[in-house]
């Protein structure tokens, strides 16, 4: 049995161009589902 379970984080991208061009497509839709929200679900999402 392992004493400890180490958490492997994924390599970070060197070249952000594609995760930005990800978001880019993402983020209308995102905006426009927070845009539904009340201003109370958007409190509880914010708030932390």
């Amino acid at each position: 049995m392992r004493e400890h379970d180490e958490i492997v984080e994924p390599p970070a991208a060197t070249d952000p161009a594609p995760a930005y061009a990800d978001l880019a497509g993402t983020a209308p839709i995102l905006a426009g589902k927070l845009a539904r929200l009340s201003p109370e679900q958007l409190a509880l999402i914010f708030r932390g």
